[in-house]
């Protein structure tokens, strides 16, 4: 959900969560994996880096998902 906030989508039909990855890196740092409609979403606009930070308790878990977008022509700001 964080993702696709930082896109400025939210969840929709056409992209939804679960084609949203959190994987570790052999450091365990977390990285994200993008499929299907989010991961096209994110090659037609330009997606250059994607961060996200992570952090829970017992009664509660916090994501925040960072995005860098490369400006191309003729596509809108997102």
């Amino acid at each position: 959900e964080a993702v696709l906030k930082a896109f400025g989508t939210g969840i929709s039909q056409r992209m939804r969560w679960t084609e949203v990855e959190v994987v570790n890196e052999r450091s365990g740092r977390p990285r994200i994996v993008l499929d299907g409609a989010v991961a096209a979403f994110a090659e037609r606009h330009g997606l250059r880096d994607l961060d996200v930070s992570l952090t829970h308790t017992n009664d509660l878990a916090v994501a925040q998902a960072t995005t860098l977008w490369e400006r191309r022509a003729g596509c809108a700001s997102t």
